[in-house]
């Protein structure tokens, strides 16, 4: 595609495209983006809090979590938690993770638990 040119396109800077004659009565107009505060109750989305769920009991360990038998103090329904094990050099979720949360979402099995929802925290002692 190099060195093919369209007709009527300006390739230099805009400043030079506003002064010609094509574009005149056009004004330019820079946006300026300004912070946008995400309302507190929208913060993790559909997501739940952590403090939302009682530890009862450790279930067991896996490769990227551990698993809690917890009560769901919202409902008080007794639900499993897992617990994923964030690498200290990550800044976002390993795919991993995000992979294992679709499958979970779309399969639907007798013999494999539901997933019912995410819980997001930083401390989960209690």
């Amino acid at each position: 595609m190099a060195g093919v040119s369209i007709p009527g396109l300006n390739y230099g800077p805009i400043e030079d495209a506003a002064a010609t004659a094509e574009v005149s009565g056009i004004e330019i107009m820079s946006f300026s983006c300004e912070p946008f505060m995400v309302p507190a109750p929208h913060v993790f989305g559909k997501c739940r809090l952590i403090t939302e769920f009682e530890k009862i009991s450790f279930v067991g360990e896996g490769t990227y979590g551990s698993v809690y038998k917890v009560r769901d103090k919202k409902n008080d329904k007794i639900v499993a938690l897992k617990k994923l094990k964030l690498p200290k050099e990550h800044l976002s979720l390993p795919m991993n993770f995000i992979r294992e949360i679709n499958i979970l979402k779309q399969l639907h099995h007798d013999n494999i638990t539901n997933l019912l929802g995410v819980a997001v925290g930083r401390v989960f002692d209690r």
